[in-house]
């Protein structure tokens, strides 16, 4: 039996998860396969059980074939007897042991030249629900939900698809692994290199994700999907989709570790096609109305499991898909059109659509209607649940390489070009687009934020221009800018007027860029005010002006005398005394210091010194100033001088040694001088002893 854990998305809706439902569907199978078959006649009975045993809707051509070849299949006493459970429009209802799979893939493969050619079910009751739709009227859909309105958009777009990244994808895919069969035992290298080229390709995107896709028990190979949100509609889906798995017929690749099986047209062109699409969107900032899906499917080639268990719990989920887009094989120009367009299983209003996005964005590609056996691909998996599909191709059915399911699909036999692939990359943009825009709504451009700041030694101030709630047209702005702020142009900054673009269709952000001029002021901090002008094809939201804040860098420090006091005899004559700077560098950094008391006389009698002022540079740590003492060969006491500092500017502040007290020490008791008045001048009361 299949294993039944697999992740699912939301609730189906008789509110139990799609894997309740599909748990409750497995857990019925013993009790399913001993109940009668279903058929559009008569009930036919029920075949034991002889081994894990598939479900499968198939072509009844393909039946008819596989009935009588596998039915003496070695290692089965009673060989492998397929049961004709359900019939209706050409599709059987049957099942088949779980080791004959391969067996009924390389049928397909070498005698219909089709890839899938069956859907495999995970339970009876799924199976039974395929039926029950065949049955079932063809749902009314509603009228498209698109149209083509988007020219300005998918052409620039369109034009950027390259040839020479597409034909890298093939060959990485075809070359860096053995195969990519579903369940080789190196399986997820290969999904993991997609996983991972998608990454980078979403490098810059924090709202796009990439995410594996686990499908249990079904198969162990992942699925690999990138999601695009939509801006306005996304609930609504629109999946691109392609298959990354490889087989080869002749020869098992689940039983051969060294199987070749290169799928460089089947299906690496399908994903490079994809993986194009996403570069080019995603290089040009795309931003979709409805949510977008790039899909890589797992185990196509072995009854469309990883795309049908998708389908399924999306179909469980009521999520809301309005277009697919299947592309599988896409690089290998066969017949005397460009693309054709699968009538069988896909949905003729979307058809339609693709023909006219051909007609409309590559005039000089030619296009025709074909069609497969039944389940030839992975849009069959969206169609049975209910979903509109459609399925380009790269030539006429039987046309196409065939090549395919051997060790020579490699790009040497779609002749190292992906020029034909080119053509599809281009469709897939087209579809991308006017599926997924359809607003004729130009959105807003304005500021992320009201307020920006910015270091004023950091160069650059980097403000961010959102284009939000539309993108049709393309749309330029000016961002300038303007007086009124307290920052001085030319000085603090340098004034701007960047011209800001958007194409046709593109959304996000631009960067506005005002560069800072340092100095080495310690000043407030600055404003500078910028606004959004002259807008075209789009008006200004709101917030239209911003302000940007430059912080200032530059520390003024503490101001303060090297020492609290000093020591010099008068005939020292010139005393110089440092004023030192903590914790600072700015420049433009001024003190001012005076005599402000003491003992001694200034004018010359004892010292000489006048006000003044220290104006400190960049950096600068210290600043001096001199004393000038004098002798006046007069026996007298110790003297002082206190100075003070005072009126820091520039950002400084005065530190703890704010005055200083210089002691001018006596050096004339030894010339035996005493007078009264000697100060004063009167010599008339001068004597003198010793000497």
């Amino acid at each position: 039996m299949p294993n039944c854990q697999v992740p699912v998305i939301g609730s189906a809706p008789d509110g139990r998860t799609a894997s309740a439902r599909r748990l409750a569907a497995c857990c019925a199978l013993a009790a399913a396969l001993a109940l009668p078959a279903l058929s559009s006649a008569a009930p036919a009975p029920a075949a034991p059980v002889q081994d894990d045993t598939f479900w499968i809707t198939i072509g009844a051509d393909v039946f008819a074939r596989a009935r009588a070849k596998l039915a003496p299949l070695p290692g089965w006493s009673n060989g492998v007897v397929l049961e004709r459970l359900d019939e209706h429009d050409g599709v059987v209802l049957t099942r088949i042991p779980a080791g004959a799979i391969d067996a009924l893939s390389h049928l397909v493969h070498e005698e219909f030249h089709s890839c899938g050619g069956f859907v495999k079910h995970e339970s009876l009751a799924e199976a039974e629900d395929a039926m029950a739709r065949l049955r079932s009227p063809q749902p009314q859909f509603l009228a498209l939900p698109f149209s083509i309105d988007q020219p300005a958009l998918v052409g620039n777009l369109a034009t950027q698809v390259s040839e020479a990244n597409l034909l890298a994808t093939i060959t990485s895919l075809s070359t860096g692994f053995p195969n990519r069969y579903h369940a080789h035992h190196a399986v997820h290298q290969s999904a993991n290199w997609i996983r991972d080229q998608w990454i980078a390709l979403a490098a810059g995107r924090p709202d796009v994700t990439v995410e594996m896709f686990s499908h249990g028990g079904i198969t162990p190979q992942p699925s690999v999907i990138l999601t695009i949100p939509g801006s306005s509609l996304p609930n609504e889906y629109v999946i691109l989709g392609g298959h990354q798995d490889s087989t080869r017929s002749n020869g098992s690749c689940s039983s051969n570790s060294s199987c070749i099986a290169p799928g460089a047209d089947d299906d690496a062109s399908g994903i490079a096609v994809l993986t194009e699409a996403i570069r080019v969107a995603l290089a040009n900032g795309f931003q979709p109305q409805r949510t977008v899906q790039f899909m890589a499917y797992a185990a196509e080639e072995v009854g469309l499991l990883g795309s049908n268990d998708i389908a399924a719990d999306y179909d469980a989920a009521n999520v809301n898909v309005v277009a697919v887009l299947q592309q599988d094989m896409t690089a290998y120009h066969g017949s005397a059109q460009d693309i054709y367009l699968y009538t069988n299983q896909t949905d003729p209003e979307l058809n339609a659509f693709f023909a006219d996005l051909i007609e409309a964005y590559q005039p000089g590609v030619g296009w025709a209607n074909s069609a497969c056996s039944y389940a030839c691909s992975d849009h069959a998996s969206w169609t049975s649940h209910g979903y509109r599909a459609s399925f380009a191709f790269e030539a006429a059915f039987g046309q196409h390489n065939q090549q395919i399911h051997t060790g020579s699909d490699t790009v040497a036999t779609i002749g190292n070009s992906a020029a034909h692939a080119a053509k599809f990359a281009r469709l897939a943009v087209a579809f991308m687009v006017e599926a997924a825009v359809d607003s004729t709504e130009a959105g807003t451009l304005r500021f992320s934020s009201a307020d920006y700041s910015a270091t004023e030694n950091g160069g650059i101030a980097s403000l961010t221009v959102s284009r939000a709630d539309g993108s049709f047209g393309a749309a330029t702005v000016h961002c300038r800018t303007v007086a009124g702020g307290t920052a001085t142009a030319g000085a603090d900054y340098s004034a701007t007027d960047a011209t800001l673009s958007w194409a046709a269709g593109q959304g996000g952000d631009r960067t506005c860029s005002v560069p800072i001029l340092n100095d080495t002021f310690d000043e407030p901090d600055e404003t500078v005010l910028v606004e959004l002008q002259d807008a075209s094809g789009a008006p200004v939201g709101t917030p239209g002006a911003a302000t940007l804040t430059i912080l200032d860098n530059d520390i003024g420090g503490f101001l303060q005398f090297a020492s609290a006091t000093s020591q010099h005899t008068e005939s020292a004559g010139t005393v110089t005394l440092t004023v030192t700077r903590v914790g600072g560098g700015a420049s433009g950094v001024t003190v001012d210091y005076a005599v402000t008391g003491g003992t001694a006389t200034g004018g010359g009698i004892d010292f000489t010194l006048a006000a003044g002022t220290l104006t400190f540079g960049t950096a600068e740590t210290g600043r001096t100033f001199e004393v000038t003492l004098t002798d006046d060969l007069l026996p007298e006491p110790d003297e002082t001088i206190q100075i003070q500092l005072s009126s820091a500017t520039g950002g400084a502040t005065l530190g703890t040694i704010q005055q200083h007290t210089l002691t001018i020490l006596a050096s004339d008791a030894d010339l035996g001088i005493f007078a009264d008045g000697f100060e004063s001048g009167d010599t008339s009361e001068w004597s003198t002893t010793g000497g």
